[in-house]
């Protein structure tokens, strides 16, 4: 019966923590193209074969349906049971039956993209979880192994990223046992894991070449196979420090800091207790470890794309500094879970009809510049980006982490998609290549100007219709 009541308990708090999210009901990016084509991930060379499909299997079709709001709490029930099960892996709130912390992984700003995805968020938690289950079985060494060896095949064909985590949540295991001072499991603990990651390695292999799954190059290729791999480290480094940067505004900000203050000083505390020195050199390795693991893939990518759902792993980085802070007292981590919890509540909201109102305003947009115009056989050609909503302002104000996920669709390369699902253009119609549009761009100031607008300016030719949010000025 308790355990009854504790699972209403995760329950009711995901849903509470998701439901401004659902009640936005907005395509975020790539879910338009889906709303409209039902493609799946292996047909654009993502090698994500078991995303496709596990969505064709719910979507009793082969075409990859609308199944929102369905995966979208699926997926958060999935994120705050990872982080249960990283709780007890850790040994965090180890004596308490609902462990709050449970909840951070669920509300991390690394995982809010994640759940915006309305086709994508299922799949991308069913890749986290699948490399944290394996070490709730490490004490058989053969369950381990096969289901590690399941595990990281699940996340390399549902998605990729999430493979930081497996690495992650051994070190976040080793710290634990090297507390607790079971150094024979570290060891066992560190070389399973190696041993498991190659064997995966060689069967993703096997298949990818069986099966014949086709994997973008360009997605796939290491710095490594280029002729300057130190130069596209350094960018790539570059490049993942700016979207960590998002952790450093406001309340992110001061929970960050008072996190890794309350470690330090639990570390230094450690540093004096009777434990051996060799000891805690490795801890303090393992514990620094933890965050270079999270962004070793998109720093060893060679066109690597940094945003936040790609740097999934840090949103578990807090479980290892935790496990210090723990030594000291459980309860602590009791109010940090709750702490960090119940300060994500107002960005879930601020983002979630800061979403609604930038789709609302390009709508509303949209349709007011394309009830005057009759459209032929005209390309559509976009200048700029249209303005954000005032609401989407003041959030960015409010939360500017927010300025990296919130996006805008009245763009060059989604403006067909918006303008076709919402019934503004026909489907079908075909759009202008990039090179047409570019060139459409460069010739805007010898097409003719049939409105104007505050926001923008509207050309239109036989050929083009451009609509210029730049509003240069025309010598």
């Amino acid at each position: 019966m308790k355990d009854n009541k504790n699972m209403i308990f995760y329950l009711v708090l995901t849903l509470i923590y998701i439901f401004p999210l659902i009640l936005a009901n907005v395509y975020y990016l790539d879910d338009m193209h889906r709303a409209m084509a039902g493609y799946g991930w292996s047909d654009s060379y993502d090698g994500r074969i078991l995303s496709t499909l596990l969505m064709q299997m719910l979507s009793l079709n082969t075409t990859i349906g609308n199944l929102f709001p369905y995966p979208t709490i699926l997926s958060a029930l999935i994120f705050t049971t990872s982080g249960y099960f990283t709780c007890k892996i850790s040994g965090i709130e180890d004596q308490k039956k609902i462990k709050i912390c449970s909840f951070i992984p669920l509300v991390s700003p690394f995982i809010l993209q994640n759940l915006s995805f309305r086709y994508d968020c299922l799949p991308m938690s069913i890749s986290v979880i699948a490399c944290i289950i394996p070490f709730l079985f490490f004490s058989n060494q053969y369950i381990f192994i096969i289901l590690s060896i399941i595990g990281l095949l699940v996340s390399a064909f549902t998605y990729q990223s999430s493979i930081s985590i497996y690495p992650m949540l051994c070190i976040i295991k080793s710290i634990r046992d090297l507390i607790d001072n079971k150094h024979q499991e570290v060891i066992k603990n560190i070389f399973l894991s190696i041993v498991s990651f190659f064997i995966f390695l060689l069967m993703f292999k096997i298949i990818q070449i069986l099966f014949s799954i086709q994997i973008d190059e360009s997605r796939s290729d290491l710095v490594f196979s280029t002729s300057n791999p130190f130069e596209l480290i350094k960018n790539n480094i570059r490049l993942v420090k700016n979207t960590v940067s998002i952790l450093n505004y406001g309340i992110t900000k001061f929970n960050v800091y008072g996190l890794s203050t309350l470690t330090f000083l639990s570390v230094i505390l450690f540093l004096f207790s009777p434990v051996k020195i060799i000891n805690k050199l490795i801890l303090i390795f393992l514990l620094f470890g933890l965050p270079v693991i999270s962004i070793l893939i998109p720093l060893l990518l060679k066109n690597t794309n940094v945003s936040p759902r790609v740097l999934i792993g840090i949103s578990f980085i807090p479980y290892g500094f935790l496990i210090f802070i723990s030594r000291l007292s459980n309860k602590m981590c009791t109010y940090i879970g709750t702490f960090i919890f119940l300060t994500a509540l107002p960005i879930m909201s601020t983002y979630s009809n800061a979403l609604l109102s930038q789709n609302k305003y390009e709508l509303e947009m949209a349709r007011r510049i394309f009830n005057k115009i009759d459209i032929k056989d005209q390309n559509i050609v976009v200048d700029g980006i249209i303005p954000e909503s005032s609401e989407v302002k003041i959030a960015k104000k409010n939360f500017p982490f927010l300025n990296s996920i919130i996006p805008q669709h009245f763009a060059e390369f989604r403006i067909g998609l918006l303008l076709n699902l919402n019934g503004i253009i026909s489907n079908g119609r075909h759009l202008p290549t990039h090179e047409e549009s570019q060139s459409a761009r460069n010739k805007k100031c010898l097409i003719p100007i049939i409105d104007t607008h505050h926001h923008y300016i509207i050309r239109s030719d036989s050929k083009n219709i451009v609509i210029d949010f730049k509003k240069e000025k025309c010598d």
